[in-house]
């Protein structure tokens, strides 16, 4: 028998994100490494922004997921990551917009309010985790990295609902060419 806070053995950790392309991945991997940040340094392959943790899911809810993420019709964007903070609980260092676009916001909020129940008093701070047990960080501004979003993604963290290696299982296309709102 497993203990009641053990995930179920068919399930998946899934997230929601935004997975940069290579180019842009590396320039904030550089930045971060320009700040000069302490702490164990986020590999470029696993930077993301998380539009929604979605936790241990079974596998039987997975298409369901996929289904609300094919109903998604924003436009592409343009995220622009200028702001240097940090989270002191989990001592993480990260880079984030300092005016985050509608599109984003309304991308992260219908994902949240569509999948597996939402989340009570979910505050989305959307930012991309570069550095890990850092000390105490400053909120500062940075060299902006311009980020052209075009697809979102499902992600699975690990095997048997434990976190581990990333494996996309789905990207979704954001319209190009039509106008953000």
């Amino acid at each position: 028998m497993t203990a009641a806070t053990d995930p179920p053995r068919d399930s998946q950790r899934l997230f929601f994100a935004l997975m940069p392309p290579p180019g842009v991945a590396a320039r904030i991997a550089n930045a971060a490494d320009r700040l000069g940040l302490v702490g164990r340094r986020i590999e470029s392959s696993r930077l993301h922004l998380t539009l929604v943790f979605l936790g241990a899911v079974e596998s039987a809810i997975q298409a369901r997921l996929c289904g609300v993420a094919e109903t998604i019709d924003l436009p592409a964007f343009t995220l622009v990551l200028d702001r240097l903070s940090g989270f002191q609980g989990p001592q993480i260092a990260w880079l984030g917009p300092s005016s985050p676009p509608c599109t984003l916001l309304d991308l992260a909020s219908a994902l949240d309010k569509n999948t597996i129940g939402g989340i009570d008093n979910y505050q989305f701070r959307p930012h991309v985790s570069v550095r890990r047990g850092i000390g105490c960080v400053a909120t500062a501004r940075v060299e902006p990295i311009a980020w052209p979003v075009t697809h979102f993604s499902l992600i699975a963290s690990g095997d048997g609902g434990q976190p581990g290696a990333y494996r996309e299982l789905g990207r979704w296309p954001l319209e190009r060419g039509r106008p953000a709102l």
